[in-house]
């Protein structure tokens, strides 16, 4: 994602690029600290670790899938639209777009 982020370019150009690099490694390191945790909470509760990873991953896909990333929530079917509110994917992601797209038209 460090590399991706500027070579797509989704820098603000109205804030100082400081701010913007802050903004992205902040954002970047609070929804790997999270993903981390849901790793470790499914290791301490399930009986193997390869299930841990099995449920972690499914959690994950199914987070991206409704967060917003991929398909816009105007065009998203009710259901997983609803579910949206469960992810935390789409709440870094939300983080990531409102603090990159503030002041851009």
């Amino acid at each position: 994602a460090a590399i991706v982020i500027p070579m797509c370019g989704i820098i603000n150009p109205t804030i100082p690029y400081v701010v913007n690099f802050l903004t992205i490694t902040s954002i970047l390191i609070v929804s790997g600290l999270v993903g981390s945790t849901m790793v470790f909470c499914c290791c301490i509760w399930l009986p193997t670790q390869d299930l841990a990873f099995l449920v972690c991953s499914t959690a994950v896909t199914v987070g991206l899938s409704v967060c917003g990333g991929f398909l816009p929530f105007t065009v998203m079917p009710v259901i997983p639209s609803t579910l949206q509110w469960i992810s935390p994917v789409k709440y870094s992601f939300q983080a990531m777009a409102i603090a990159q797209l503030k002041g851009t038209s």
